[in-house]
């Protein structure tokens, strides 16, 4: 039995915070721990910033990629949810006697990473998805990540902007629809402006879901998802010596430190 999905490095590692901490460490601690930034609907951290960090200075930043970025972003509540769907589907294999796996394959694109970067994350995400999940890292360009192709290979796929892939497939998805594979997603507006909802749509962020339901399922998840969780590092900084790990805490061992090493050595 074979459960696999696809899972974009953007929305595991907070690479929001990574580009905001590297703009300006003070305004960045600030943002990603108010009340605003969970629930945001748009990236537009200038109208939250008091000006220090401008949309020009984090988009340019953002959309280089590069692996400083990674190296200062922590993880998101998504390995949390992952983690814990993994722990309530290993008892249900055990009691049917299922010989299966659930594969995360953590695609790090448009990140251009070494194979030893790719095997950090590889290790650092394996301590938290175990037995009976399986870990591997890939590097898959969106324009070939075909209808047809996803759908043969995984059963769902995470993506932080889904603009970033539809653009290269909305014409496939009208001649191959794929209408049980799932894209999730967060409730976040790629253009920075949310529409206004209306009698027809409600709630501006179901419009595409509704679209395109005949060709495939859009999932619209919480921004909190795809977001740091300042509560559960707190949680691991006053942590007893010796805990159990858990789907609260975070393992000490995290992606940020081992790049940050691997980058100055």
């Amino acid at each position: 039995m074979r459960q696999k999905a696809l899972i974009d490095i953007n929305t595991l590692l907070d690479t929001r915070l990574g580009v905001l901490a590297r703009l300006n460490s003070a305004a960045a601690n600030s943002i990603v721990r108010s009340d605003w930034y969970p629930i945001r609907d748009t990236d537009r951290f200038d109208r939250v910033s008091d000006g220090v960090i401008s949309k020009e200075m984090f988009d340019e930043m953002y959309n280089k990629f590069e692996v400083e970025t990674l190296s200062n972003s922590l993880m998101t509540n998504l390995i949390y949810i992952l983690r814990s769907d993994v722990k309530d589907i290993f008892p249900k294999y055990q009691l049917k006697e299922i010989n299966g796996k659930i594969t995360f394959d953590i695609n790090v694109y448009p990140y251009r990473l070494l194979d030893e970067e790719k095997e950090i994350i590889k290790r650092a995400i394996s301590h938290y998805l175990t037995e009976p999940a399986s870990v591997n890292v890939v590097d898959i360009a969106y324009h070939l990540l075909t209808p047809t192709g996803i759908a043969l290979n995984y059963d769902m796929m995470t993506i932080y902007n889904y603009e970033d892939w539809l653009k290269y497939h909305h014409e496939a998805l009208l001649t191959n629809p794929i209408e049980d594979f799932t894209i999730f997603y967060p409730r976040i507006a790629p253009s920075g402006i949310v529409p206004e909802p209306n009698e027809i749509a409600k709630d501006p962020f179901m419009v595409i879901p509704m679209a395109l339901c005949r060709h495939l399922q859009m999932h619209p998840v919480p921004t909190s998802w795809v977001s740091w969780n300042p509560k559960v590092y707190k949680r691991l900084i006053n942590r007893p010596p010796g805990m159990h790990l858990d789907s609260t805490v975070v393992h000490p061992e995290s992606i940020q430190s081992q790049i940050s090493r691997h980058s100055e050595e």
